[in-house]
């Protein structure tokens, strides 16, 4: 699906709140797990959005600060899943027509995207070690996956 250049009005249309940017990434970029070798900022902002949309909560931004340029997302596949979390959410509230409109879908992405943030970081802040941080993601992440595949079959 081509994005409509018009529709986004910034250069930077994902975003995270300025702690998050100063405080959390680079304790992220600390951690073996999340370090930019494994992680760029895009599968970092995805992974986000995802822990967002599984908690099933949209937190605006306090602030914000920006995290990835539109250059970079003009023709990048992260799009297909921002269009698709988007949709899922306009069609909540009989809106799917508002689909074309990039500036909705990254709001909606930003919005998961810091839900996501927000627990990453209490997670953070909260842990004794990376490797029961990262055993816990994984189960909540095998948690989430067989409940996909049960509503799937």
């Amino acid at each position: 699906r081509m994005m409509e250049e018009n529709n986004v009005n910034t250069s930077i249309p994902l975003a995270v709140e300025e702690h998050i940017f100063n405080e959390l990434l680079p304790k992220l970029d600390q951690m073996e797990f999340f370090s930019s070798k494994v992680f760029d900022r895009t599968s970092l902002f995805v992974f986000a959005m995802a822990l967002g949309f599984h908690k099933g909560k949209r937190t605006p931004l306090a602030d914000r600060k920006g995290l990835i340029r539109y250059e970079t997302l003009r023709n990048s596949p992260e799009n297909s899943l921002f269009s698709a979390v988007a949709l899922h959410e306009l069609r909540k509230t009989n809106e799917a027509d508002h689909i074309a409109d990039m500036k909705i879908t990254y709001m909606i992405a930003n919005e998961y995207a810091n839900t996501g943030f927000h627990y990453l970081e209490e997670q953070v802040n909260g842990m004794f070690d990376e490797e029961s941080f990262r055993l816990d993601l994984m189960m909540e992440m095998d948690d989430a996956f067989e409940r996909i595949k049960s509503d799937i079959a």
